[in-house]
C-alpha cells in the first residue's frame, strides 16, 4: 500500500525572481497579530485516535505532553481576513491530483497523511488582502525530519567528494518519503553555518537561526549560543537570526528593521519567503509560504500559525518549495505541492539531485 511523503527545498541567491508577476500590494506599516491562546476551540478534525492509541502502546511516545493538530487561531485581522482563514484542514483534502491516486491505490487516512499533517491559509497584513501565508503543519511523532546538502552547495563549500550523495533522499528512504521542503540561502549569500551529510561544511555563525535536526528526528529551532551545546544534533542549517524566539517577533523586526533578512532590492519586490517553525511543545514542525510579505509580516504569521520559534529560509518564487511524494508501486512520485505554480522537476530531489539543500520528511516506524 502506498505511503505519502513530503519535501522541503533550499533556495538560492536572495535576490528576488524578476520573472515573477507582481500583485497589487499594500504597504502601511504592518500591525503584528498576537499569538492564539494555546486553549482556543478546537475546529478541526481530529487525528485517527485507533492510530494514536496502537502507537502509544508498541512504543515510548515522542511528546507525550504535545497536542496535534494544532489550536486552529482563526484569521489575524477582520480588515484583511478571507473566508476559511486560520483554520487548519487535512492537507490533501481539496488535491483532484491526491484524490484520484486515493482512489486509484485505495489508500487509508492514516498512509495518505491525514493523520499527521495539516494545511492553512492566513492573511497576516493588518489591512492587505493580497498578503498571503500558507502553512504546512506536520506531527512529528509520526514523521521524522532530515536534511541534505545540495549538489552546488558541496562543490561551492569545496567538498566535491560528497557530491554522489548530495541534493538526494537516500533510495532507502524513498517508500516512506513523504515530503520535501526548501532550506535557506546560499553558501556564499551569508556564509551561514551548515551541517550536513555527515560533515561540517560550513563553520556555524554566532548570530545565526539555527535550524538543528536531532538524531531522534525531531528538530530545534532557534539562536546559535541556545542550540550550540546540543550533543543530539545530527544536521542542522543555519539562516539570518529568528523570526520569531520564545514566542516574540524578533525585536528588529517589532521595529521595522528588516535588513537582516535580505530581499530589500529597491528596485524589485520579494514575491516569496519561507519559513519553518516549531511549536513551544516540540511537536509540531510548521512550514510557511509568504506571497508578497515582507520579514516582519512572515514572523507574525508564523507566531499566529503556532510557531514558537521560526526562522526565514530562502526566498523568490524560484527556491520556495514544498513537494509531497508517494510510493506507488515501489516508485515514489510527487504527487502535489503546497502551492500553485511552485517551480518543479518530476525526478528532482529522489532522482535526480537538487542543486540546493533541503530538508525532507519520513514515515516513523517507532511511533
Amino acid at each position: 500500500m502506498g505511503v505519502l511523503f513530503v519535501a522541503i527545498g533550499c533556495s538560492g541567491a536572495p535576490e528576488p525572481d524578476s520573472k515573477t508577476p507582481s500583485s497589487p500590494v499594500v504597504e502601511p506599516k504592518a500591525t503584528l497579530p498576537s499569538a492564539p491562546k494555546s486553549q482556543a476551540p478546537q475546529t478541526t478534525l481530529p487525528p485517527a485516535a485507533s492510530v494514536q492509541e496502537e502507537s502509544q502502546a508498541e512504543h515510548p511516545v515522542l511528546f507525550p505532553e504535545g497536542v496535534f493538530p494544532p489550536v486552529d487561531p482563526g484569521a489575524p485581522f477582520e480588515r484583511s481576513r478571507h473566508e476559511g482563514d486560520g483554520i487548519y484542514r487535512p492537507i490533501f483534502a481539496e488535491s483532484p491530483d491526491l484524490d484520484r491516486a486515493k482512489r486509484a491505490e485505495k489508500t487509508t487516512p492514516a498512509e495518505f497523511g491525514e493523520v499527521w499533517s495539516r494545511r492553512m491559509v492566513l492573511h497576516p497584513h493588518e489591512t492587505s488582502r493580497f498578503q498571503k501565508l500558507t502553512v504546512a503543519a506536520f506531527d512529528l511523532r509520526f514523521l521524522s525530519v532530515m536534511h541534505v546538502a545540495g549538489a552546488q552547495d558541496v562543490l561551492d563549500v569545496g567538498r566535491a567528494d560528497l557530491e554522489p550523495r548530495a541534493g538526494l533522499v537516500p533510495a532507502v528512504e524513498h517508500a516512506d518519503l513523504f515530503a520535501v521542503f526548501n532550506g535557506g540561502f546560499q553558501p556564499r549569500h551569508g556564509k551561514w553555518g551548515m551541517l550536513s551529510l555527515g560533515e561540517q561544511l560550513i563553520p556555524p555563525r554566532e548570530d545565526g537561526c539555527t535550524v538543528a535536526v536531532r538524531k531522534d528526528g525531531t528538530v530545534r529551532v532557534g539562536p546559535w549560543p541556545e542550540l550550540k551545546a546540543d550533543t543530539t544534533v545530527q544536521a542542522y542549517r543555519q539562516t539570518p537570526p529568528c523570526l520569531v524566539i520564545d514566542g516574540s517577533v524578533h525585536p528588529k523586526l517589532q521595529k521595522g528593521d528588516r535588513k537582516d533578512w535580505a530581499g530589500q532590492n529597491k528596485d524589485l519586490r520579494t514575491q516569496r519567503r519561507s519559513a519553518v517553525g516549531v511549536s513551544r511543545d516540540g511537536r509540531t514542525l510548521f512550514y510557511g509560504l509568504g506571497t508578497e510579505t515582507e520579514a516582519e509580516v512572515l514572523a507574525a504569521g508564523m507566531l499566529h500559525a503556532g510557531a514558537h520559534s521560526a526562522a526565514q529560509l530562502d526566498i523568490n518564487w524560484n527556491w520556495t518549495r514544498l513537494f509531497f511524494f508517494q510510493d506507488v508501486g515501489g516508485e515514489v512520485k510527487p504527487v502535489g505541492a503546497l502551492e500553485e505554480h511552485m517551480a518543479k522537476d518530476k525526478g528532482e530531489y529522489v532522482y535526480r539531485a537538487g542543486k540546493r539543500g533541503f530538508f525532507y520528511l519520513v514515515r516513523r516506524h517507532d511511533h
